[in-house]
């Protein structure tokens, strides 16, 4: 079965303009594409010796540091869990007290990994986050730990450099927002039992001129002043997808006050027993 092609409902299509985007592209690409070709057997090998000493798996990040690794684990861990003997993974990136007290009590602590991510080693939340579990854990806290951050700068990586922490880096000019590919995302992936060389081997499938021509149809219904665009899954599991969706539009776009295409993030089909009475039938 052939997939249906993108196509422009406006009728300007500055093609000479979008051609030179796209030429930039197969120039130079961004840096995150070159994660597709890393080798991942050393990681899987460690992930597979700590999933059996753990049986709770707390992963501290936010916004990119997180969400990428949520989208993964929510679409994948549930139908994987029957396969495979793995920690539960569990997220924190608010700094709600009611949702970490929560959290925290769901874990044995003691039996629990701690991830704590951020590629700048200095977001406050996630050190916030992570002060307040190390205060939990105990004079053996630093066996527990592992710290996924930039390689040479920010405080993360002098302090688990000082506490001889477990550390792994993020390549420096990888994004944040795109770091899913990276240890951010294959870590905590691959410690919940999800086959991490498989997912590389499907993402290199994917046809990035698909995703160009999925950016041109946001385009061109922004000149025609739609500056809404609704991501809605019709399964619960990729109700994360969403929001990550939903992060990589605006931060990469939201950082210009020329530009302003706003996510919309639902989920199919509660919603479409309310907001799409609204998409379908209030302002155009």
């Amino acid at each position: 079965m052939s997939l249906p092609k993108f196509q422009f409902r406006n009728t300007i299509k500055p093609k000479a303009k979008y051609a030179k985007i796209w030429q930039s592209f197969l120039v130079n690409p961004p840096a995150f594409i070159k994660l597709l070709d890393q080798k991942t057997n050393s990681i899987q090998k460690w992930s597979d010796t700590e999933s059996k000493k753990w049986k709770h798996i707390l992963i501290l990040g936010i916004g990119g540091s997180s969400l990428g690794a949520q989208a993964l684990i929510s679409a994948l861990y549930k139908s994987n869990q029957h396969q495979h003997s793995t920690p539960t993974p569990f997220f924190l990136d608010n700094l709600d007290p009611i949702e970490t007290s929560t959290t925290l009590a769901k874990l044995n602590l003691k039996k629990t990994l701690i991830l704590v991510i951020t590629k700048s080693g200095s977001t406050l939340e996630t050190l916030t986050q992570f002060f307040t579990i190390k205060s939990k854990l105990g004079k053996s806290w630093r066996k527990q730990v592992v710290a996924i951050t930039d390689p040479d700068e920010g405080y993360l990586r002098k302090l688990a450099e000082k506490e001889k922490l477990k550390t792994f880096s993020i390549p420096t000019k990888v994004g944040g927002r795109y770091s899913v590919l990276s240890l951010v995302g294959l870590i905590p992936s691959a410690l919940a039992g999800l086959n991490i060389n498989k997912l590389l081997q499907g993402a290199k499938k994917v046809d990035p001129k698909k995703a160009f021509e999925f950016a041109k149809i946001h385009a061109g219904e922004y000149k025609r002043k739609k500056n809404i665009t609704v991501f809605c899954p019709y399964s619960s599991q990729l109700k994360k997808l969403g929001e990550w969706y939903a992060q990589l539009l605006a931060e990469s776009i939201g950082k210009s006050p020329q530009v302003g295409i706003t996510p919309e993030v639902s989920i199919g089909a509660t919603d479409q027993h309310s907001k799409l009475q609204l998409w379908s039938d209030g302002p155009d």
